[in-house]
């Protein structure tokens, strides 16, 4: 209990100092999407995003867990899983294509990303996710999920480089599709 409250607090500190330092470096490598350029005021264009907040979350997440398990033996934990949640939830806002994870899908302990993405999904897509399993041979090892987040679409790939490839080529016809859809666009349906 002590160690999970201290690594809570030293990720809270973290998050509170690392986060304006990496914003100002996106802001320098002109890295988000531009604010306002019109309005009532007629505001400057600036560099950065306005959902700079899942940043820090991010940080915060990262360094909780990597300090709660300092000196352990434990690869992964549910605080794995908070992490998987954070990064697609922060990486899927104002986004709309394609999310994928690779790794962490089979059954060994550490094998947490379904879960985080299962968390972060609000739409399932489970034909994605039938469609990758069954494109490798080594498909039903894997538990990996899809679905939507926010207007992107999330997929979990295995860690596998050849099973990777076979996932994504399974599914990359159908993709643009998926993607305009989920993205609100009218993709031809009436």
């Amino acid at each position: 209990m002590i160690s999970l409250m201290a690594s809570g607090g030293i990720a809270l500190w973290a998050a509170a100092l690392g986060t304006p330092l990496l914003i100002r470096w996106f802001a320098r490598k002109r890295i988000g999407q531009q604010i306002r350029a019109d309005g009532p005021f007629m505001h400057l264009a600036k560099a950065g995003t306005p959902t700079m907040g899942g940043v820090a979350l991010v940080v915060a997440a990262a360094v909780g867990y990597l300090v709660g398990h300092a000196g352990t033996h434990v690869a992964f934990s549910r605080a794995g899983v908070l992490v998987v949640v954070v990064t697609l939830c922060a990486a899927a806002v104002g986004f709309a294509g394609l999310i994928l994870t690779t790794g962490g899908t089979g059954f060994a302990p550490r094998d947490l990303t379904p879960e985080g993405t299962a968390a972060a999904v609000e739409r399932d897509a489970p034909g994605l996710a039938e469609a990758m399993r069954d494109a490798d041979p080594r498909g039903p090892m894997t538990r990996g999920v899809a679905g939507i987040i926010g207007r992107a679409i999330g997929c979990n790939l295995t860690g596998s480089p050849d099973g990777a490839t076979r996932s994504l080529t399974a599914i990359i016809g159908v993709l643009p599709h998926v993607l305009a859809l989920a993205a609100g666009e009218d993709a031809g349906h009436h």
